[in-house]
């Protein structure tokens, strides 16, 4: 299974290492757990709860102040993830990002914040829920994790298309918004699901947006977007770029195309072709930005000078991208926060608990993130 070594490189299913090269950064990385919610609370306390075991574990603000940020951080990756989560309020002297949402909550009656974060909750893959105040963003929400062939180098196009409506049910339960990465399986294929039980707005491509079709969405959630659009909503605000998707050895990526039409339902994996990649980035009361993709790659000068506080990375393939850790994290202007993203095994099942997180009982303390066998 995945894994962080020592050099902060990550090691994939069949012990490649696919190139998430950390061992230059100068950001807090914490690796979420499936079904976890990791959120900074008003208190300046970093949390991340593992909703199925009930785990909680958390780093004091003071001392991640005074402590742990020194100006050398090798030892940040050593044994694994090493205090990810904890580090992830490195700097954040005044409560930034995730930090307290305005306006699309209702602040206290004393002015100032209001009681809640912003929450990110990772749903494995590159499915993601981002909820602040009274607000849901989902992101390539995808739970049906079918088994391609496509980890073991026998991907087979004609893999049916088979959802799990119960599963999703169980883990989302409202959407005000839904972003689409791009069109594969992965990312696309549980969408019109909770599109219609949700009623959420649904953001992307053209040929996302004829997929959707396809499946029956009403055409008033359908929002069709390029890139470079900028939308204001009650108190945030999403911002769409232009964007690629990763390559393989053979600077190749499966089912690539588009849709110009409404097609047929989809069938099989080899009907959701890629369609255009996008990112976002969602800003929350003018004051803090999430940035979103949904492969290892990306267009340099689309997104330099974008300076989110979290950025969501995607790491799968990325050795097949020039100097993609570099490069990226120089055109957000360093994150102080990063999320791996889309780095798990996605065609074992979900209910198949495969990662652990432990907080140390040392000082300071230390959280550990591996495999469970």
């Amino acid at each position: 299974m995945p894994w962080f070594g020592q050099s902060g490189a990550r090691q994939d299913l069949a012990g490649v290492n696919r190139g998430f090269d950390l061992r230059r950064s100068r950001f807090a990385v914490a690796k979420p757990v499936k079904g976890t919610i990791l959120a900074l609370e008003p208190t300046g306390i970093w949390r991340m709860s593992e909703l199925m075991e009930g785990n909680m574990c958390f780093a004091d603000w003071d001392w991640l102040k005074t402590e742990y940020f020194s100006p050398s951080r090798r030892g940040f990756l050593r044994n694994g993830l090493t205090a990810g989560v904890a580090a992830a309020a490195a700097g954040l002297a005044s409560g930034l990002l995730p930090g307290v949402a305005y306006g699309a909550e209702m602040p206290n009656k004393n002015g100032g914040p209001g009681a809640l974060g912003i929450n990110f909750k990772w749903f494995g893959t590159d499915g993601w829920e981002v909820s602040f105040g009274n607000r849901t963003i989902l992101f390539d929400p995808y739970f049906a994790r079918i088994p391609t062939g496509f980890l073991s180098g026998k991907f087979d196009p004609k893999t049916p298309l088979t959802s799990d409506p119960a599963l999703m049910d169980q883990h989302v339960k409202k959407a005000d918004q839904i972003l689409v990465g791009h069109g594969h399986w992965d990312h696309l294929m549980d969408i019109p699901y909770i599109a219609r039980k949700t009623g959420a707005m649904v953001i992307g491509s053209e040929s996302h947006a004829n997929l959707l079709r396809a499946y029956d969405v009403p055409e008033g959630q359908i929002v069709q977007v390029k890139g470079g659009e900028h939308m204001q909503f009650d108190g945030y605000t999403v911002e769409v770029f232009p964007s690629l998707h990763s390559m393989g050895p053979t600077k190749k990526f499966a089912v690539p195309g588009h849709r110009a039409s409404v097609p047929e339902e989809p069938k099989t994996v080899g009907d959701l072709p890629e369609g255009d990649s996008l990112c976002y980035v969602i800003t929350v009361a003018d004051r803090h930005s999430v940035f979103l993709m949904s492969s290892a790659n990306f267009i340099e000068r689309a997104i330099t000078g974008i300076r989110p506080d979290v950025a969501l990375v995607a790491s799968i393939f990325s050795n097949q991208i020039h100097d993609f850790t570099p490069r990226l994290l120089k055109a957000l202007n360093y994150p102080k926060v990063i999320l791996p993203t889309h780095w798990d095994n996605f065609e074992r099942p979900y209910a198949e608990a495969y990662t652990t997180c432990a907080m140390s009982s040392a000082t300071p303390p230390t959280l550990t993130c591996g495999s469970r066998t």
